[in-house]
């Protein structure tokens, strides 16, 4: 009987009347065990395990030796690391999205999964290779979170790590057996990242990718700009474009921040804690931006009902920390400290040169 060919080599296919031998068995079992089986998978599985005692025991041997991988220190797992296939090389995918498959994060588990598929891909001949790779480059956990225009979200993702989004932002995160990765694709965001020193945690925010093992940062991506700033921990920032660096990056640590435009940094500065993604208490801090920046800034978290159409009242510069929710009143202080006037109109209300 020829072999079914899997499915992709992190759905393996397995079928107990085919010709494998019984630690091929044992392994597609144990690995689809891992995976998590659905209702007909955990019945056929019990029959498997019915049919022959050996089953059973072939399946605790192939178990004794994936939990034996827990116990290997850091440096043998960093040494049998499997390196080079694509998806260590490039972001996160824009392509198609594998199945949405959250999974306990388990310490060595890319090896132990790595070593069972390579067990039952030894026996599907030729295009193992190609397969065993396709299976490195699927995601394990895949998700997207998007906030609406003046929501704020609080999600904990599953290793631990804690995302605060901020009004108006889209997240998607990809989770793979080597590596943690979010695309910040608008708005922005506070990480809280969970420690893994095997699997780095990476934020990618066009033209910047954002690399961390455990720490707490923040990061804006509006338009064409991007901001990271550090309240604890490293954080690695370095230009980014299609898949590769391309340009010198800088190491931040806590206190610091630094923007880009266009893959290129501006110099590092200094932030104070309670500057650091202000939108969490409901603020927002302006130092010397020009009007109507602030003014598109109150704009992202609703409708404020205040236009400037005179580009020297946009030019204009304002300072302070301010509510989010009270545009109206950091409106009606303007006229006390540059030269403009409130002009109400059927519109909204019209902020005039004075």
């Amino acid at each position: 009987m020829t072999k079914p060919a899997p499915r992709s080599a992190s759905e393996v296919v397995f079928d107990p009347a085919a010709h494998y031998t019984l630690d091929e068995q044992a392994a597609a079992w144990l690995l689809r065990q891992e995976a998590g089986l659905d209702a007909a998978e955990a019945r056929a599985m019990q029959t498997w395990l019915a049919q022959d005692p050996a089953h059973g025991r072939a399946l605790a041997a192939m178990a004794q030796t994936w939990q034996a991988l827990d116990a290997l220190p850091a440096e043998r797992i960093d040494a049998l690391r499997i390196s080079g296939h694509p998806a260590q090389r490039r972001g996160l995918s824009s392509g198609p999205a594998a199945n949405d498959m959250p999974v306990r994060p388990r310490r060595a588990g890319w090896l132990k999964q790595g070593l069972v598929a390579c067990t039952v891909l030894a026996a599907l001949g030729g295009m193992g290779g190609v397969a065993m790779t396709e299976y490195l480059a699927r995601p394990t956990y895949l998700a997207h979170y998007a906030s609406q225009r003046g929501q704020m979200l609080k999600v904990t993702l599953p290793d631990g790590t804690r995302v605060h989004l901020d009004t108006a932002t889209r997240l998607d995160v990809a989770y793979y057996r080597d590596r943690r990765e979010v695309r910040l694709a608008g708005g922005q965001a506070m990480f809280d990242v969970a420690h893994d020193a095997r699997h780095p945690f990476s934020v990618f925010a066009d033209p910047l990718r954002v690399t961390v093992v455990g720490t707490r940062f923040s990061v804006r991506h509006i338009d064409a700009d991007v901001e990271v700033e550090v309240e604890q921990g490293k954080v690695r920032v370095q230009p980014w474009r299609d898949g590769h660096a391309v340009g010198p990056g800088v190491l931040l640590t806590p206190g610091q921040a630094v923007a880009a435009v266009d893959e290129v940094l501006a110099p590092v500065r200094a932030v104070l804690p309670d500057q650091i993604a202000p939108w969490r208490e409901g603020r927002v801090i302006f130092d010397n931006v020009p009007l109507g920046q602030a003014l598109a800034e109150f704009a992202r978290y609703g409708d404020t009902g205040l236009h400037i159409r005179q580009p020297e009242v946009a030019a204009l510069r304002v300072t302070g920390s301010f509510d989010i929710a009270q545009a109206a009143r950091f409106a009606r202080a303007l006229p006390r400290v540059l030269p403009v006037k409130l002009t109400p109109g059927a519109g909204g209300t019209e902020i005039e040169r004075r």
